[in-house]
């Protein structure tokens, strides 16, 4: 199972005098779930990715349903055929087919290819080829997507005969794709209608089914309710589902047909092919496909989530439709506080419409709503490392010797973990990770957050803590000038050196450790495993926070100043003019910092990223 820890990193002292808190557009915390356990399943093209899906959900297959990869209406209805026939989808071009496509269908030793659409979406030429390889064909088509979706339809209805039928728009996707794993275990056949009016061939086949209920799936911005009007002067009943956008439309669907929770499919709403091939997958999973935008978690989606308690994640296509952005936005709901917050002293935390923060002037934690209203100190004794979890704070008690306490967000339970002494606090779900540096404790340790089964996990001094993936990553401070890399299970068993030394500010992020060389200042990057490494710039930093697809440090050739770049190395750019700048913190849509300026006095800042 993944667990999303992250990296805390602190100087010792801390003092500022003002904290400035200006309007905050995004947050996250809230309610958190045990940690979700990810799954991406892709390819190199939408094609290998249609293929790897139908590796996962079938070891065989008699039939199999071929669409074109670029056109989605015969593939977005042909999913709960492909359910009942117990065959998966895969797509073709026009005129050709890819070697992977062929190689599947051997591999599933399929006889019968069922081809959707005319010859228009799949040319005479890919019936040539596939029957001159010995399958049997059958084309399932009509003259518009409209009348495809009804002979599709037909084809279902030979082997399922449901009274309830999906109404979808006919000149796009996004609405749709939530719902074809619901239509494939139902056996509901998918038909398209205009905007404004029933297609004939729509509306015929309602009757000629006997169809008694209608599911409209979208607004009235794309089927109007003239549309609904029809189908009731039919005789049948209408229910509409839809909501603000394409990921809340298929929330609202996975909200009512799927109450017990088996996983949760995720695919990019901006485009078909990996949700089309994925709807009869979902149908044997029995799990929703929820649409996000591919480079980041709507508040809507990271809520559903949350509410399932889900711990398993499926992710259909490769990061390009999907980033792994959207893994860490998931995350988040598992953790106190984000890993590079934590490599740069975890000095502000979120949970719902408080932000909980340090106050450099007394080094107490206080809380104040992202208004910047309703300021309330919470503690009289310095803090360092504070985590905000399901309703708790987490830090470690300067004036206690960095005794590990939590306490209620309104600040009260304050309860004490006897034995242990915090640095580098990691919680998550109920565990804190942490490393001791009180003399005779060395070492890196977890305790249950209700203080109980304190475990020492390998003894000696480290630095840089952070646990990713049921590993804990680490490395030393006693082991020469190098400070070797760790890694080593949460269990404490496979420890591992991945790398003789010069990491700092290390940043686990997904498969990937970022990294400052300390010999050089360069930031770097390498697999979780110790391979591929590789320089993305020389940026002269010394220190690091990742945050989604940008990174942001501290530049030693300009007076310590904030730059961000992308992760890939592009995009440098200066983020302020502050002086010495030093815990550099993300949080939502704004960077909090700690900076003397020219003044020489401590300052924190809250500035947009």
């Amino acid at each position: 199972m993944n667990k999303r820890i992250f990296t805390f990193t602190l100087a010792i002292t801390l003092f500022i005098s003002n904290l400035f808190v200006p309007e905050f557009h995004d947050f996250f915390g809230a309610e958190k779930a045990e940690a979700a356990d990810f799954n991406r399943i892709a390819g190199k093209t939408r094609y290998d990715t249609a293929v790897s899906i139908s590796k996962l959900g079938w070891e065989n297959a008699e039939s199999v349903v071929l669409a074109n990869g670029t056109n989605f209406p015969d593939a977005l209805a042909g999913a709960p055929l492909s359910y009942a026939l117990e065959a998966p989808i895969l797509l073709v071009k026009k005129d050709t087919i890819p070697q992977s496509t062929l190689d599947e269908i051997r591999r599933l030793k399929a006889t019968t290819i069922y081809l959707l659409g005319g010859t228009a979406a799949i040319s005479n030429d890919v019936v040539n080829q596939l029957k001159n390889k010995g399958y049997k064909v059958t084309r399932v088509s009509g003259k518009t997507r409209y009348a495809t979706a009804r002979e599709i339809g037909n084809q279902l209805r030979k082997m399922n005969t449901q009274d309830t039928a999906v109404l979808a728009y006919g000149l796009n996707y996004p609405d749709a794709l939530g719902i074809g794993g619901v239509a494939s275990e139902n056996g509901w056949p998918i038909l398209f209608s205009n905007s404004t009016k029933l297609d004939n061939d729509t509306k015929q086949v309602l009757t000629n089914w006997g169809i008694k209920k209608v599911i409209i799936i979208g607004g009235t911005g794309v089927i109007k309710d003239a549309v609904a009007q029809e189908i009731a002067n039919l005789g049948i009943s209408t229910e509409r589902i839809s909501g603000a956008d394409r990921s809340e439309t298929s929330i609202k669907v996975a909200k009512k047909f799927y109450q017990e929770d088996k996983g949760i499919i995720l695919s990019t709403s901006r485009d078909f092919p990996d949700a089309l091939a994925g709807g009869p997958l979902a149908g044997k999973l029995k799990r929703p496909i929820i649409l996000v935008n591919p480079t980041k978690a709507s508040q809507s989606v990271l809520n559903y989530i949350d509410s399932t308690g889900t711990d398993s994640i499926t992710i259909l296509g490769g990061t390009g439709a999907v980033s792994d952005r959207i893994k860490d936005d998931i995350s988040t709901l598992y953790t106190g506080n984000s890993v590079g917050n934590i490599i740069n002293g975890a000095i502000a935390a979120i949970e719902g419409d408080w932000i909980y923060y340090i106050n450099i002037g007394d080094a107490f934690i206080y809380k104040v709503k992202i208004d910047g209203s309703g300021k309330k100190k919470l503690t009289n004794e310095p803090a360092e490392y504070i985590s905000v979890l399901d309703g708790w704070i987490y830090y470690s008690n300067v004036a206690d010797d960095r005794t590990i306490y939590k306490m209620k967000i309104d600040g009260t339970n304050k309860k004490k973990l006897d034995g242990t002494s915090g640095e580098f606090l990691n919680v998550v779900d109920d565990w804190i990770y942490y490393i001791d540096y009180y003399q005779g404790r060395e070492g890196v340790y977890k305790v249950k957050t209700d203080g109980s089964q304190l475990t020492k996990i390998k003894k000696g001094y480290y630095t840089g803590l952070n646990v990713v993936n049921d590993w804990m990553y680490f490395y030393s401070t006693q082991e020469g000038p190098k400070n070797p890399l760790y890694k080593v299970k949460i269990d404490g068993s496979s420890l591992t050196m991945l790398d003789k030394g010069n990491q700092t500010e290390i940043n686990v992020v997904g498969d990937w450790i970022y990294y400052i060389d300390q010999s050089n200042q360069a930031i770097y990057k390498m697999k979780t495993n110790g391979s591929s490494k590789i320089k993305i710039a020389n940026a002269s930093a010394d220190r690091l926070n990742i945050s989604g697809d940008w990174m942001y440090y501290r530049n030693t050739q300009d007076d310590r100043k904030i730059y961000k770049m992308k992760t890939d190395g592009t995009s440098k750019q200066k983020v302020s003019n502050e002086t010495w700048v030093r815990n550099i913190n993300i949080v939502g849509d704004w960077i909090d910092y700690i900076s003397p300026g020219n003044s020489g006095e401590d300052h924190q800042y809250r500035i947009k990223k």
